[in-house]
């Protein structure tokens, strides 16, 4: 009985050993799994309960590796967009804080992107206008399109397409703002309306001359010897100036 009652012993305890060992072999893999490790695996080969959790487990891990592969793989064709466009993106959450610059519009505003999350809109971003364009959407939960005008060493024009972010549910939303910047458009509409003042006004005075003197000619002064060549030579020579104003035109 010694013998058997020693023999049941050494292989209950060769038995809670080997047990012990699977059961921390599961923990320490759980342990790597928390710690951002999803390359671990319990190397269990048995068939009993415990193969059967480890199995699971190493199947859940799996599927959680094969998740986070996508995720990264989303989250950086998202970032390759941001950083292709060449329209600057802001979005910032319900209190007003920066949650995403895309790089374009760091560099517009000559700000670290790292060291601007987190951070007020106007600590970043000091114009008043803008500030107010999100803070109207934020209030009245709908799009908003304005044109914002900055200070930036230089004044710049930019159309702000503003829109309410509400994934995370209607009291905690935020904003999603693009930010085109349209200065050069701005400055050849400028140029446009000043080339289109200059020539009515370069146009305007021959065409008056001539209407004029062609007018003079037909109440009576074609009769008159002593002006009427005078007159229509007039004519002709504010006719040439348009003929050349005309060629100018063209040439621009």
């Amino acid at each position: 009985w010694i013998f058997l009652f020693l023999l049941a012993l050494g292989l209950g305890y060769l038995f809670t050993r080997s047990l012990t060992g699977r059961i921390e072999s599961i923990r320490r893999f759980s342990e790597k799994v928390a710690h951002g490790n999803l390359d671990a695996r319990v190397k269990e080969v048995a068939t009993d309960e415990l193969g059967n959790l480890a199995e699971s487990l190493n199947a859940t891990a799996d599927a959680l590796q094969g998740t986070i592969d996508a995720l990264r793989e989303e989250k950086n064709r998202v970032a390759a967009i941001l950083e292709g466009m060449r329209a600057g993106v802001l979005v910032i959450d319900g209190e007003g804080r920066i949650t995403l610059m895309n790089p374009v519009l760091g560099r517009i505003l000559q700000a670290d992107l790292k060291e601007s999350l987190g951070k007020k809109l106007i600590e970043v971003v000091r114009n008043a206008e803008l500030k107010g364009v999100l803070d109207r959407v934020l209030s009245d939960k709908k799009e908003v399109t304005a044109t914002v005008e900055m200070a930036l060493g230089t004044r710049r024009s930019f159309e702000v397409v503003a829109v309410p972010l509400a994934e995370a549910g209607p009291a905690s939303g935020g904003v999603v703002a693009v930010l085109h910047d349209i200065t050069r458009l701005k400055e050849l509409e400028a140029i446009r309306k000043d080339f289109v003042a200059n020539v009515s006004h370069e146009l305007r005075t021959p065409l008056t001359s001539i209407r004029g003197f062609a007018e003079t000619l037909l109440d009576g002064a074609l009769e008159d010897r002593s002006n009427n060549r005078r007159f229509v030579e007039i004519i002709r020579s504010h006719a040439l100036r348009l003929s050349d104003l005309t060629m100018d035109l063209l040439t621009l």
